[in-house]
């Protein structure tokens, strides 16, 4: 068997009046400046009345009121009436807006380091007064626009003098600051012929970029220098890896290896007689000398010093050279030089390096 009961209108369910609920994105503020409202009224309002003594506009039906502007210090009341088909709540508070004349800003800030090494990076402090926005410019910098108020790892890739800007702003005004950070162009190169001889003292010519205060060098055969240009001699044939590792005063450190083939010395004289030229010291300062096959040596001979971008920085010719004749270089800088050699019509490129 079974049995129904049933009551007619057991449950009533009623639109209840809302609640009025509101916030603000800051209740301390500078004259001149403008904030936005939120509204979190319960029980699903359906229009809203807002009252702003003191602003600007000072009324607004919107839920969310946005842009309203205070520009006269003070304290100011804030009313928000919400109301559905069901009834009416307020909202009031006292003194809720505080409006304060703000100074102009003073724009300052610390830069971690103000020289560093490419591709390093830096950190920015802001020491500004009375700011409430920023603006950074980063000129040479990886990013050139930060909006933050202190940005952290702004890295430079290339080298100079590169201009730090931040412009602060309040309602009151704005004022702007530079600073310039150094990027040092720190890199390792020298200077070696890549075939050499045995029991040969050579010349090690330092050409780093930069303000070098250590150098550090590994020979690849067991021994160590650390002087700017040293000089060395190998006793073993075979290849060996030549290693410099330079650092400065700021802690740029930068390395570079360069392979060199060393031959036996005996191969020299067997090189020279197959050769109808040849120059020597090399490498070389102040002075070379050209030594020419006697049965060539009245022949029409043109000797031209070219550097590596192909610029003629010697030239002469004549119809009688000495088998041994001196070459001047002392007013070439240092570096390495191609030396072209025409005896009649062929040609011989000798390199050299200059130091």
């Amino acid at each position: 068997s079974s049995d129904t009961i049933v009551f007619p209108n057991y449950i009533s369910v009623h639109n209840c009046s809302p609640i009025s609920v509101f916030n603000t994105n800051d209740s301390n503020i500078c004259e001149s400046e403008c904030l936005n409202f939120s509204d979190f009224s319960t029980n699903n309002p359906t229009s809203w009345s807002w009252f702003f003594p003191g602003g600007q506009p000072d009324t607004s039906s919107d839920q969310n009121p946005t842009n309203i502007c205070y520009n006269t210090s003070g304290s100011f009341d804030v009313t928000l009436i919400t109301s559905n088909s069901s009834g009416t709540d307020t909202s009031f508070i006292s003194d809720y807006i505080t409006v304060s004349f703000c100074a102009a800003p003073i724009a300052n800030f610390s830069i971690s380091d103000s020289t560093i090494c490419i591709n390093n990076c830096i950190d920015l402090t802001d020491l500004s007064s009375n700011p409430s926005s920023y603006m950074w410019i980063l000129n040479g910098a990886t990013i050139d626009t930060l909006y933050t108020q202190s940005p952290s790892n702004i890295c430079y890739p290339n080298s100079g003098n590169y201009t730090i800007t931040l412009i602060v702003s309040n309602p009151s005004g704005s004022d702007t600051l530079n600073r310039t950070i150094s990027v040092v162009d720190f890199s390792a190169d020298f200077l070696i012929d890549d075939t050499l001889y045995t029991n040969q003292v050579y010349p090690i010519i330092d050409i780093s970029s930069g303000n070098t205060s250590s150098w550090n060098w590994d020979f690849g055969d067991g021994t160590i220098e650390n002087i700017q240009n040293p000089q060395h001699a190998f006793n073993d044939t075979g290849y060996f890896s030549i290693t410099l590792i330079i650092e400065n005063d700021i802690g740029c450190k930068d390395s570079i290896e360069k392979n060199v083939y060393i031959q036996n010395f005996n191969s020299i004289e067997n090189s020279f007689n197959r050769s109808k030229a040849n120059i020597f010291p090399n490498p070389a300062k102040d002075l070379f000398y050209i030594t020419i096959d006697s049965k060539k040596s009245s022949s029409f001979i043109k000797l031209t010093l070219k550097d590596l971008s192909g610029r003629t920085m010697l030239s002469k010719s004549s119809n009688n050279f000495n088998e041994n004749s001196e070459v001047n270089i002392k007013d070439l800088p240092a570096g390495m030089y191609l030396f072209e050699i025409v005896i009649e019509k062929e040609k011989i490129i000798k390199k050299i390096i200059i130091y």
